[in-house]
């Protein structure tokens, strides 16, 4: 329910830049607790770090799309819904080859996941598309 709040002050290309930061640091940080081998407390709060910024991401990203196209809102949804659910079936399916018994695989996969996330977002922050 911060969202919300948040829009009144800022904007959502705004929030989506702290929504990217604090979810790619965190993956960072979370992949140093894994390798100083941290306390479970600090693998826990990265991790939840790393979900809780996709609540600032995932509505505002939705809405700079739908900005983007705003006479054909049900095709950029549909476009949208269903890459996140083929991109997270096939990251899954990718990922449960890599299972070791370890943390790794889980690790590797969220900060590539958040690092690509943010690469793209910051390559084309500064495009801004009409809708045709």
């Amino acid at each position: 329910r911060m969202n919300p709040l948040l829009l009144r002050f800022f904007e959502s290309e705004q929030i989506l830049m702290v929504g990217f930061s604090m979810q790619s640091f965190a993956a960072l940080a979370l992949m140093v607790a894994v390798m100083v081998k941290a306390p479970l407390l600090v693998f826990v709060a990265c991790v939840a770090t790393i979900v809780g910024a996709l609540g600032l991401i995932m509505p505002n990203g939705m809405s700079c799309c739908l900005a983007m196209f705003p006479d054909r809102s049900g095709t950029v949804a549909a476009v949208v819904g269903t890459l996140n659910f083929t991109l997270g079936g096939f990251i899954a399916s990718i990922m449960s080859g890599f299972h070791n018994q370890t943390h790794w695989p889980m690790v590797i996969a969220m900060v590539l996941c958040a690092l690509s996330a943010s690469l793209i977002f910051w390559s084309f922050k500064t495009v801004t598309f009409k809708a045709a």
